[in-house]
């Protein structure tokens, strides 16, 4: 997601505090320079000296945002837009309440952006990815339509089109749309990966293809372990048995909180006859996600079968 900046112009202040930054103008610049902590106490003194409150409160709530802080800066977004409508501030508290998982509120905020600005591709591609994490698949397509009619090179619109036709099973589709986009930009190691899986799932598969888009996308992004989970999955259905392994293997290693990744390597090490191997996948899956039900069937499975 692309993130809204409004910086609101520096302005000189009266003779009488010539050679001296406002509190306003000290923010910003510490804001710029990514210091959001050190950000907020001045942008808070310009609010409580009323000067520029509007620009200080949307700034404030930007540093909030950087900062993790999603409450906080939906609380100046709203603050600043009571004083101001304004888009960019529409758009960031909508960004604000999607990253809380609040995708009803995010694609009020992106309507009421839209209302303002009716031909804005990012307000239609957000309220898209809204959309789409509520599966509302029809409404994300229309949103990435016209995302993508409004600007023909968005990568990113194609590919998360290319991911509701993944939702909807329109593999060929899919690829299209990820081919098209990362014809846009080569280096999107995620669409390379999306692209992959497509071509796992389309009838007839191709796995070649899939393991040659994983392989990309890792050579992309080498610490994605997404990619190379991903990766062994294609090697499974190759039948590959030591490379999907050694591909879980290091999918772990780059992120050891993953329990699809411990339970794909579980149920591959039963199958291979590795039964230890495959108890203490399963058993791992579970400390991680406790209510996995085909973890829990393979331990229940695994402890009563003899060694």
């Amino acid at each position: 997601m692309r993130i809204r900046i409004l910086l609101l112009c520096w302005f000189l202040i009266s003779a009488a505090g010539a050679g001296a930054e406002s509190a306003y103008q000290t923010g910003v610049s510490s804001y710029k320079r990514h210091q959001y902590e050190e950000a907020i106490p001045f942008f808070t003194q310009a609010i409580s000296a009323g000067e520029r409150p509007d620009g200080a409160f949307y700034n404030r709530g930007q540093c909030y945002y950087f900062l993790g802080r999603y409450d906080e800066a939906i609380t100046d977004y709203t603050a600043s837009l009571k004083l101001k409508q304004n888009v960019d501030a529409y758009f960031q508290r909508g960004l604000s309440q999607h990253k809380k998982g609040s995708y009803d509120a995010a694609i009020a905020d992106y309507s009421e952006g839209l209302k303002i600005a009716p031909n804005d591709p990012e307000l239609f591609y957000n309220r898209g990815l809204s959309q789409e994490l509520k599966t509302q698949y029809d409404l994300a397509l229309a949103d990435y339509n016209q995302a993508i009619a409004l600007r023909p090179n968005y990568a990113k619109a194609f590919c998360n089109r290319g991911n509701v036709f993944s939702h909807r099973k329109e593999h060929v589709a899919a690829i299209a749309d990820y081919s098209k986009s990362l014809e846009l930009d080569p280096s999107f190691a995620e669409c390379f990966d999306n692209r992959g899986l497509a071509y796992i799932n389309r009838i007839p598969p191709d796995y070649d293809l899939a393991i040659a888009d994983f392989t990309k996308a890792i050579e992309l992004a080498p610490k994605n372990a997404k990619a190379w989970r991903d990766r062994g999955v294609a090697f499974y259905y190759k039948k590959d048995y030591p490379k999907a392994i050694a591909e879980f293997d290091q999918s772990i290693l780059l992120n050891p909180n993953s329990a699809p990744t411990y339970f794909l390597r579980g149920a591959l090490r039963e199958a291979t006859q590795d039964k230890a191997g495959a108890l203490a996948d399963y058993r791992a899956t579970l400390k991680l996600e406790p209510a996995h039900p085909h973890a829990q069937k393979g331990v229940a499975r695994l402890e009563t079968s003899p060694p």
